[in-house]
């Protein structure tokens, strides 16, 4: 009899307990809390590694945008300095061309002898070079070797040789040689110059 009394007892305290609203209320508690927990973990752990993967990019793409400022920023600082030395670069060009260009060389020598009084007996040049076919981003420098032999007296001479040295276009003396010619009781002076002439190619 005491067992089934307690057993009443129990059954009576346990009926009336969970017919208490408070303890309906935890236990909804419990299985909503259960719930969510069943859906963080598989429904909405997608969703955060989604998201987690976006702020990783978009970070990403932050640094990214932040070096193409920066790189837009040194091409601008460039395209300026540049625009700056556009003046010199036609000077350069024009003492070192991006070519051989015999003939402007040529004149130049012809133009050089007739303003210091001195007469070209001959010019020559060992070899002409070919022109480049394609012209490539890396040009390496290049000598045009030209030999030129003038007659006159000693200062036209050195006054062509120094006018040479001063020429925009780079003209090199590598050497030069004096010949005291006497034809018939006739004497003249002749100077054989050695030129070298870059380039590039």
């Amino acid at each position: 009899m005491n067992t089934s009394t307690k057993q009443k007892q129990l059954r009576n305290t346990l009926t009336s307990f969970y017919n208490n609203p408070v303890a309906r209320v935890s236990l909804e508690v419990f299985l909503s809390l259960g719930l969510v927990i069943f859906l963080g973990l598989f429904a909405v752990q997608p969703t955060l590694i989604t998201m987690s993967n976006l702020i990783q990019e978009i970070e990403e793409k932050r640094e990214l945008s932040q070096q193409l400022t920066q790189k837009v920023a040194a091409l601008s600082t460039a395209q300026s300095e540049l625009a700056a030395l556009q003046p010199q670069l036609a000077l350069l060009e024009e003492a070192v061309p991006s070519e051989a260009n015999v003939v402007k060389i040529l004149k130049i020598i012809e133009k050089l002898a007739t303003e210091n009084k001195v007469i070209i007996t001959t010019a020559s040049l060992p070899q002409v070079p070919e022109p480049s076919a394609s012209s490539s981003a890396e040009q390496t420098q290049q000598d045009l070797a030209v030999q030129v032999v003038v007659t006159g007296d000693y200062p036209a001479i050195r006054q062509f040789a120094e006018s040479i040295s001063a020429s925009r276009r780079i003209l090199h003396i590598e050497s030069i040689n004096f010949v005291l010619n006497d034809k018939r009781g006739t004497k003249s002076l002749s100077a054989s110059l050695q030129l070298s002439a870059p380039y590039y190619k």
